[in-house]
């Protein structure tokens, strides 16, 4: 009897826990286990393909490229136009490069304009026939002999100078000069900037480059 007692009670605990499971709660959705967590607690989860638009922004969407250096305004000018048709933003950047002019070999400045023309009569007449007076700046009244681009040749003349006697020296020439740059981004997939050997921006010019920065 004490069996069939237990077996009673525990039949009626069953079917009062399957009651409770099947009521409706306050929102119309069946209960939850007390031990099972919340559906809402779970983020959804979304597959790479259905990102659509999203995905493309994550990898970027914009390539960027900086072209130069341009020596004159009319070069980076006609350069600008030239990739004005595939760019979205442009840019523009100066810089200051070093131009190396050469070895200058002279004769250092004289006490007064007839000294350093004397000096030039002189020079000519041992065959150095570019000699020539330097009539201002910080030169004035030195003598230029000349300005050689190749070293040997500043060397020779330089030697043969100072076997004649004269108290020649040599100088290397550099100077400022003033460098254009333009950084340019585009749309991925948008037509690509040609440059060529016969346009206004060589091969050499043209550089791809991290967005946001330039060359």
């Amino acid at each position: 009897m004490l069996r069939l007692l237990v077996i009673a009670l525990l039949l009626a605990n069953a079917l009062l826990l399957g009651v409770q499971m099947l009521r409706p709660s306050e929102d119309g959705l069946p209960r939850q286990p007390a031990s099972s967590p919340s559906a809402l607690a779970v983020p959804p989860l979304v597959l790479l393909k259905e990102m659509g638009e999203d995905e493309t922004a994550m990898r970027g969407n914009a390539e960027c490229f900086t072209v130069g250096p341009f020596e004159s305004e009319d070069a980076k000018e006609a350069a600008r136009a030239q990739i004005a048709p595939s760019a979205v933003a442009i840019s523009l950047r100066e810089t200051i490069a070093t131009v190396d002019r050469g070895t200058w070999v002279y004769l250092p400045a004289q006490p007064d304009y007839l000294t350093a023309r004397s000096m030039q009569l002189t020079l000519r007449d041992a065959g150095f026939a570019d000699a020539v007076v330097v009539r201002e700046g910080e030169w004035l009244n030195s003598v230029s002999i000349g300005y050689f681009l190749n070293e040997n040749n500043a060397q020779a003349i330089f030697d043969d100078a100072r076997s004649m006697g004269f108290p020649v020296e040599r100088r290397r020439q550099q100077n400022p000069e003033q460098r254009y740059w333009l950084d340019y981004e585009q749309r991925v997939g948008a037509p690509y900037v040609q440059p060529s050997d016969n346009s206004p921006i060589s091969p050499d010019r043209h550089r791809l480059t991290a967005c946001g920065r330039g060359a």
